[in-house]
């Protein structure tokens, strides 16, 4: 197959011409015995007991349909098929094979075909329907349901009531069984349009209100913190929960809304909080400047502020669910404000907030100290700074004794700080430039510690670290030089994690566990995926790259809102995803009713739902060298290996094609058998047929960061729409040829003649003069192989065309099939005896009409 250049190849190379199957036969009839299993679900659930019996119901159907749509003149692995012994005795071993995988065929589907629900149920609908995974919003929903109830009945303080007042940790000690209890840790990968936050909040809601229903105030106390990406989403989330009768607060920073209006923000001294907080004061702000007791009179002096404070009051001792901001999760949380939190719920994706923010630091910064000087020494030779500590002999012991020496005397060189400390002095006393900040001696000895204990094997350069010896920077006078610089960078920690904390992560797009595991050990992972009541139109021809979407040549920008406008007239609320940059450059809506987001910033919202399109412009495409650097600080406690390449790789990557049930009848791959097709119902092409090549990463786990960054946010964006639970079909648009993960593709189209470049129709005069004539698009898809995916991709371009006579320079004649009612089909040719002559060809049944009204043939 040629990947690069689009070449179509079918999934089973068919020759299906005169409507028979002549290559790949033996795929064909594998295909013809899955489907008659499927048409017997009473077969579903009994054994091999009764195979012989089985086999004898299922043979004599089998046979029809091979004989109707096999080609079996020629032999087959030296069996001659037009015999019908042979062929008996070749259908019965393939059923007794398949007999034996029958479970596996109604519960998880061949790879040929659809995914039917865990529960077994066979559908009414016949093979193949969904794309791989993708079910029906009542299957899905069953799903998303049945998994999180499963989650809460593992809890047993959740599902307590009339216990009277027992805390959590009480009851857990009387109910949990025999042994360590194992909290339930789950990642929930479900589809936005599901409305798995909504189903989680309504769980919540309901068990504290039957509690309080049973048991009053003294109902069983239940602390959970749940997470969000911004405090925005925190708002929405608690009016949801709100809605449903439970009680609950949302957490704000001190400095919150601090660099829009520092004026009304939580804290009255937002400004001296940041001093503090930047320069990192052992013991918190809490513990400072809001209350401090003095350790030599023991009275306890609190701000002047404290009592009529914004941050303080919003803790309410009655709420039982607190939403917080992801930023909240690698902070301390006082017991004194949430309780002891007994469950953690994180909605969507908390990758940001994974690795702390990259510190600089200068070398002059750590020679004062002779272990600080031999990571200098170290660094700058390329030697892994834990190696030459244990060449030294430098044990871990050694280090952390060093550590608790230099803590002590930082914290003695600390500047003073409690409450209603002038603010003028706090903020000379913690200047960025001139003021005390912690010594970054410590931080650094802490991460080569943590690295010198795994000890990973090999050469590795140490991960939390880097060197540069030319980093950019301005002297004194301002004029820009360079310097040597260190960077730091390393996983944060969750503060607030326990052991025998249940944690409930929802996040539509996680990929895997390989992110979530830094930060909730032995967490599982569940993926529930549905259907999207959308057409979906990809580009091909065009990456999307961020360099092009967000350069100075507006040419791309330009382009996307043209493809914008166009669609607007038939699709007016539409919502155009692109990247950050490609915002603040100028990509504009086309209406008043549509909207432009960023990439990373609508996790969550439901602002959009209701949209008639979403259109996709460019992509986020992270540079290699920073996701190594991201993986790097993320396993730099870890003895796993990273395979650091320091650039992509390449892959194929296949498109899901979407196809009417006519595509699959020319492609040969779906078997009628004499069931009546509904109308609207879709079949997924192998991904192998159509596809592109794409870069990677080759370590999987820099790969699924890569994921989370690209094509997450890309699905995110598409789904803003909540597509499920839509009453008729939206439009989603890929400017961008990278094929998506469960998006399943309607029509493929050149991008230069998507957004105008190319004039549409340059394929159908292709065809044209391939074959002399162009007749409609469900007959004219097998003879022009390798230019169109799908029907529906031809009739995309005849709908761009307009005048397709005029393009070809042909006239429009009109054909009926002998025997079929309804309005004749149309087929282009220079003259009738032309168009006569490729009918009698290629469809022999078909006769000329002299109109387009519907006659009797």
């Amino acid at each position: 197959m040629n990947f690069p250049k689009l070449v179509s190849r079918h999934p089973l190379s068919f020759d299906y011409e005169d409507g028979l199957v002549r290559t790949n036969r033996d795929n064909a009839i594998t295909a013809i015995v899955a489907a008659t299993i499927r048409r017997h679900p009473e077969l579903c659930d009994t054994g091999t007991d009764n195979i012989d019996n089985e086999i004898e119901l299922l043979l004599p159907e089998a046979t029809t349909w091979v004989h109707k749509h096999i080609e079996l003149t020629r032999t087959h692995d030296g069996m001659q098929l037009s015999d019908s012994a042979q062929l008996e005795r070749l259908l019965h071993y393939k059923i007794r094979k398949a007999l034996q995988k029958k479970h596996k065929i109604f519960t998880e589907g061949q790879k040929r075909g659809s995914r039917a629900p865990e529960a077994g149920v066979f559908p009414d609908r016949w093979w193949p329907t969904y794309p791989p995974n993708q079910l029906p919003l009542k299957w899905a929903e069953d799903l998303l349901n049945d998994t999180l109830d499963k989650f809460f009945a593992e809890i047993p303080a959740f599902n307590s009531v009339g216990v009277n007042s027992m805390t959590a940790q009480d009851l857990l000690a009387c109910t949990a069984p025999a042994g360590p209890w194992v909290p339930p840790r789950l990642l929930l990968a479900a589809s936005p349009s599901l409305g798995k936050t909504r189903g989680a909040l309504e769980r919540l809601a309901d068990r504290f209100k039957k509690a309080w229903a049973a048991d009053g105030d003294n109902y069983v106390r239940m602390n959970i913190v749940y997470a969000c990406p911004t405090v925005e989403l925190a708002k929405q989330n608690a009016e949801t929960y709100r809605s449903f009768g439970g009680r609950c607060t949302v957490s704000l920073g001190r400095d919150y809304n601090f660099d829009k209006d520092p004026e009304n923000t939580p804290c009255k001294i937002p400004n001296v909080v940041r001093a503090v907080q930047r320069a990192g004061i052992a013991g918190g702000i809490q513990t400072s400047l809001c209350r401090r007791r003095d350790p030599e009179t023991g009275v306890t002096h609190f701000c002047e502020h404290f009592n009529d404070c914004a941050y303080q009051q919003q803790f309410d001792p009655t709420a039982d669910v607190h939403f917080v901001a992801h930023s909240h999760l690698t902070h301390v949380m006082s017991e004194a404000h949430y309780g002891r939190i007994e469950l953690l719920i994180i909605d969507e994706s908390f990758l940001n907030h994974q690795t702390t923010k990259k510190k600089l630091i200068p070398p002059h910064a750590l020679v004062r100290d002779p272990y600080g000087q031999m990571v200098v020494e170290s660094m700058s030779k390329g030697i892994n700074p834990w190696h030459a500590f244990r060449d030294a002999g430098i044990t871990v012991g050694m280090i952390e004794d060093r550590i608790a020496t230099l803590v002590a005397l930082d914290e003695k060189a600390q500047p003073p700080v409690y409450p209603n400390i002038n603010a003028k002095q706090v903020l000379k006393a913690f200047d960025p430039d001139k003021g005390w900040k912690s010594d970054p001696v410590i931080s650094v000895l802490r991460r080569v510690r943590d690295e010198y204990k795994v000890a990973r094997e090999g050469d590795e350069p140490i991960r939390s670290l880097a060197y540069n010896p030319e980093h950019p920077v301005a002297d004194k006078a301002g004029t820009p030089t360079v310097a040597p610089m260190l960077y730091l960078q390393f996983r944060s920690s969750f503060k607030m994690l326990r052991k025998d904390m249940p944690v409930l992560v929802l996040d539509a797009t996680g990929h895997s566990t390989a992110l979530a595991e830094l930060h909730i050990p032995d967490i599982t992972f569940r993926r529930i995926e549905v259907e999207r009541k959308a057409t979906v139109l990809q580009a091909t021809g065009f990456t999307g790259s961020m360099t092009k979407m967000q350069g100075d040549d507006a040419q791309y920008r330009d382009e996307a809102m043209h493809v914008a406008a166009r669609f607007a007239e038939t699709h007016p609320k539409m919502l155009i995803g692109t990247t950050k940059g490609a915002v603040e450059k100028g990509i504009t809506p086309p209406n008043a009713s549509s909207a432009v987001a960023h990439f990373g910033g609508i996790r969550g919202l439901n602002k959009y739902e209701g949209f008639d399109a979403v259109l996709i412009a460019g992509r986020m495409m992270p540079r290699s060298q920073d996701l190594e650097n991201t993986a790097r600080a993320l396993l730099y406690d870890d003895p796993r290996p990273l395979n650091l390449t320091g650039g992509y790789g390449m892959r194929q990557s296949g498109y899901f094609m979407q196809c009417s049930i006519e595509d699959w009848e020319s492609y040969g791959q779906a078997v009628q058998g004499g069931r009546e097709w509904r109308p609207g119902r879709k079949g997924v092409q192998k991904p192998e047929s159509w596809g592109v090549t794409v870069k990677c990463h080759d370590d999987p786990f820099i790969e699924a960061i890569r994921f989370q960054i690209t094509e997450a946010e890309i699905i995110q964006m598409i789904d803003r729409p909540r597509w499920a639970r839509r009453s008729s079909y939206g439009l989603i648009i890929l400017l961008t040829e990278i094929p998506i993960d469960g998006v399943p593709v309607d029509v493929l189209m050149p991008y230069n003649e998507l957004v105008g470049r190319d004039r549409p129709g340059v394929r159908l005069r292709i065809a044209y003069e391939m074959l002399g004539a162009l007749p409609p698009p469900d007959m004219l898809l097998p003879l022009a192989e390798g230019l169109w995916p799908s029907v529906e991709s031809i009739k995309f371009e005849m709908q761009a065309v307009k005048d397709v006579p005029t393009l070809l320079h042909a006239q429009r004649w009109y054909f009926q099939i002998r025997g079929r009612r309804g309005r004749p089909s149309c087929i282009y040719a220079v003259a009738r005896e032309l168009a006569a002559d490729f009918l009698a060809k290629h469809c022999p049944e078909a006769v000329l009409a002299d109109s387009p009204e519907p006659e009797l043939i």
